[in-house]
């Protein structure tokens, strides 16, 4: 509480003056009146929380990356008839699943219509098959 006989003290936070009788808080040379205060810390406690909130989010999202990278690609396994073969693009489709072929997969004697067993892993949305065992 300022002192009486200080007149034309300016709160820093609001501009207002600060009449004598009213609560205020004094550090130094500088005055605010404890309703601005109380209003600054509210909301200084709000932006934290937000902020907090953010870094949780963005926490949250890092772990679940490191998570997929750790795990690694998942493998699948699919047999079908090929509907579908892009030897330039070392692309087949297998049933309705597309798949791209390895480069250690020989494309020797593989054709649409042919009943094949492919195994690989998936990278993202991506199948890659690995291994091709024409039936």
């Amino acid at each position: 509480m300022p002192p009486d006989d200080e007149s034309g003290l300016i709160c820093t936070l609001c501009s207002k003056p600060v009449h004598p009788g009213t609560a205020a808080a004094r550090s130094g040379d500088t005055f605010v009146h404890v309703r601005c205060l109380a209003r600054e810390t509210g909301l200084r406690a709000m932006d934290l929380h937000d902020r907090a909130a953010e870094v949780l989010a963005r926490a949250e999202r890092a772990r679940a990356h490191a998570e997929a990278l750790v795990t690694g690609p998942e493998p699948f396994a699919l047999t079908g008839q090929v509907t579908a073969f892009d030897a330039a693009a070392r692309r087949v489709t297998i049933g309705v699943a597309e798949c791209l072929l390895a480069p250690s997969v020989p494309l020797d004697g593989l054709a649409v219509g042919l009943s094949v067993s492919g195994m690989g892993f998936r990278s993202g949305i991506e199948r890659v098959v690995t291994t091709l065992v024409i039936r």
